[in-house]
């Protein structure tokens, strides 16, 4: 299935209205093609294997790569190894594309800080470097840019609680049934926030 779909393929241009000869094309796959994406992800599947080595979680799509690595905001020794991971995990992923003839897009690197605000709040913005260069920093990101078939979009789509945190219509907290609230705390959220929620005036 594959090897047909790969060979005997060729390609011209167009210039100033003037069409070229066709060229056989020994490389690379359909502009746009459905397995395009897959193919891709099969061909620089080593990658993983070099990533892993850094960093023990990554995601990829086509020739979008993301990396991902956890740490603890109030500790600073926890702060510098993470950065200095992701960037010896980056240079070993450089390193292995050049091998195989591929170039990481260092205008297209970024990095995001992910997490509550009092933890944001405990973490400056910080640098990442990728061949020396630092990589910017962004408060928002889409995966995929909308580019992706509609099935993966999907699947990234936020997960919708199963239950309403607020009534419909007069936008007060529903109070929900205590099952095991064993603690002084449990009962404070569960039964006296929705109450005091709910008590307080409405802006006219």
């Amino acid at each position: 299935m594959v090897r047909p779909y790969l060979s005997c393929r060729t390609q011209r241009v167009i210039l100033d209205g003037n069409l070229s000869e066709k060229r056989h094309l020994s490389s690379g796959v359909p502009l746009g093609s459905c397995l395009g994406p897959l193919l891709f992800s099969v061909y620089a599947s080593k990658l993983f294997l070099v990533i892993k080595t850094h960093l023990p979680h990554a995601h990829a799509y086509a020739d979008d790569t993301q990396l991902y690595l956890s740490f603890k905001p109030d500790s600073e020794d926890g702060k510098t190894n993470a950065r200095c991971a992701m960037e010896q995990c980056i240079k070993a992923g450089r390193a292995w594309m050049a091998a195989d003839k591929l170039k990481l897009n260092e205008d297209k690197t970024e990095f995001m800080l992910i997490g509550t605000r009092q933890q944001l709040f405990k973490v400056q913005t910080g640098y990442l470097l990728v061949a020396n260069t630092a990589a910017s920093s962004l408060n928002e990101a889409r995966n995929l840019a909308g580019l992706a078939p509609a099935y993966i979009t999907s699947l990234l789509s936020p997960k919708q609680s199963s239950y309403n945190l607020r009534s419909i219509g007069n936008h007060v907290l529903a109070r929900p049934k205590i099952k095991s609230a064993k603690t002084t705390g449990d009962r404070a959220f569960a039964v006296a926030a929705p109450v005091l929620w709910n008590a307080l005036q409405t802006q006219s």
